[in-house]
């Protein structure tokens, strides 16, 4: 179990700084409309050429939130409730975002929900990374 918390904490992190990365893109190039409907993109699940960044931005999103979730259902299973307080924070900080991603799109980018939306972006990066420290060294503690 300690190798798959370890994985999953880690593909969390890679997903969370990947999804900011191209959070960033969309809203620099203009393209967070791109998608005016949500969850869906144009009503489609699959993405067209023209969509194709802002689907890749949720896409990675949806990834974050099942690694998330994943290393906190793992986490649950420790004994170290330093984790497991960092991991549900880390999942309660990824729904946010979510449901304010949907918001953002509801609102048609009005600045303060963008805002908003990157604010809780670094809150779900700080508690993933932190996840992911904290489960390298429980991890390292129980190889001893």
């Amino acid at each position: 179990m300690k190798m798959l918390i370890r994985y999953t904490s880690l593909i969390a992190l890679g997903a969370t700084y990947g999804v900011m990365v191209l959070g960033s893109y969309v809203s620099a190039t203009g393209l967070g409309l791109s998608c005016p409907d949500w969850p869906l993109c144009r009503g489609n699940i699959l993405p067209t050429e023209e969509i194709i960044i802002e689907w890749t931005h949720r896409f990675f999103g949806l990834l974050v939130a099942t690694f998330t979730v994943t290393t906190s259902v793992l986490a649950l299973r420790t004994n170290d409730k330093k984790l497991k307080i960092i991991t549900s924070l880390a999942v309660m900080f990824v729904f946010i975002q979510i449901t304010l991603g949907a918001i953002v799109i509801g609102t048609r980018l009005q600045p303060e929900i963008v805002a908003m939306h990157l604010a809780v972006a670094l809150a779900v990066f700080t508690t993933v990374l932190l996840s992911m420290l904290r489960v390298r060294n429980y991890a390292k503690s129980i190889e001893v």
